[in-house]
């Protein structure tokens, strides 16, 4: 049980892992607060490690979806890895065969990938397959063009065309109502970026497994796919609730 009293009882972990830094401030705006009052790094490290034993996955998703720098990455990866190890379909084990563990790695990759994305995030162009550059064939042979979909960067940008506010003007009622009047935006669903493209991960696969056709990818990986991935939501409030337990406790 962590020894400080936590009068925030609805801290968020967000908030907690600021204490992990060297700006790490005090959360308790009382300035009657006891030195017991406040809370420290060492308490916000023993709450991560007492809620990770109650929640393995779904802390370690979300310390790899929080934390810049990467360095709980490959955890997160671990973890996933081990997840559809335990719930992969058999055709899929299957057809994976010796290259399962390969395939396995790259959908908990992918699936990490996907679970992380923001307004802010970008991935290598799956039209030049980050190189910026396509070879188009002709008549004397092949010529090399500028990728016109990521502009020779070789990466291409998350962010919808909304700006990454997931909403905009509605232009009809705006003009109707004489005020800026704003509407989900329907083509990131007003998420404010674009889901990872499915014909990425399988052009990944596809590279471990050349035999995996399009059709098999879509009846019985994608499906599995996706599913992993609601699933870390899933896991992502179970973590949240073992953590505010624990610092409630």
């Amino acid at each position: 049980m962590i020894l400080v009293r936590i009068r925030l009882l609805t801290m968020q972990i967000e908030n907690a892992l600021k204490m992990l830094s060297p700006r790490g401030v005090n959360f308790l705006s009382s300035s009657s607060n006891t030195s017991l009052d406040k809370i420290k790094p060492g308490d916000v490290l023993l709450a991560l490690s007492m809620a990770s034993a109650k929640a393995s996955l779904g802390i370690n998703i979300l310390l790899a979806k929080l934390v810049e720098g990467g360095r709980y990455q490959e955890n997160a990866i671990v973890s996933l890895m081990q997840f559809i190890e335990q719930n992969v379909p058999d055709r899929i084990r299957k057809a994976g065969g010796a290259s399962f563990m390969a395939c396995n790695r790259l959908l908990a990759q992918f699936v990490l990938m996907d679970y992380c994305r923001s307004a802010a995030s970008s991935c290598y162009c799956p039209q030049c397959m980050g190189k910026g550059r396509l070879s188009q064939p002709t008549d004397e042979g092949s010529r090399v063009t500028i990728c016109p979909r990521c502009a020779g960067k070789g990466s291409i940008t998350a962010r919808c065309r909304c700006g990454g506010r997931g909403e905009i003007q509605d232009r009809k009622l705006s003009r109707e109502r004489g005020v800026p009047i704003y509407k989900k935006c329907e083509r990131c669903s007003g998420r404010g970026y674009a889901l990872l493209p499915s014909t990425m991960v399988y052009g990944a696969i596809k590279e471990v497994l050349p035999d995996l056709h399009a059709r098999s990818w879509s009846r019985n990986w994608k499906p599995f796919y996706e599913y992993t991935i609601a699933h870390c939501y899933k896991e992502e409030g179970v973590a949240r609730r073992a953590f505010r337990e624990v610092m409630n406790g």
